[in-house]
């Protein structure tokens, strides 16, 4: 793994590596190897990202780690409903607490100052929304 990002994940996680890493990133990226050297010792790597071919794998720092490695289709799973029509479904049931997570609206015309309230953090933004319209 990179060294910056490795040291940066254990100042995140007050000296410790994480417990679980979500490889996002696929295509023919080493993601799968870096994440392995990032995550915790019994840690779960899930992997999000979808790959060109074929991946070589440290199994050795995987066993050596005991750590966890799934796939996940995220939306894709197979079932009488999918994923995503349960989450809208939860969301509906729950639209009032879902709409105080958006702390900040901002119009279309001004969405650079969208992306510069959700970067600063004295500006305690959850969710910055741009208004089409």
């Amino acid at each position: 793994a990179n060294e910056s990002a490795a040291e940066a994940l254990t100042a995140a996680f007050a000296g410790r590596p994480p417990e679980v890493v979500v490889e996002t990133v696929g295509g023919s990226a080493n993601t799968i190897n870096q994440a392995i050297d990032l995550v915790a010792s019994g840690g779960r790597i899930s992997i999000l990202g979808i790959f060109t071919g074929p991946v070589t794998l440290n199994a050795t720092a995987v066993v050596l780690k005991e750590a966890q490695l799934f796939g996940s289709m995220t939306y894709g799973r197979p079932g009488p409903r999918s994923d995503f029509e349960v989450a809208l479904e939860i969301a509906a049931a729950q639209a009032d607490d879902l709409r105080s997570l958006i702390t900040h609206r901002v119009p279309l015309a001004d969405v650079g100052a969208g992306f510069a309230i959700a970067a600063d953090k004295s500006q305690k933004s959850i969710k910055v929304t741009v208004e089409v319209g």
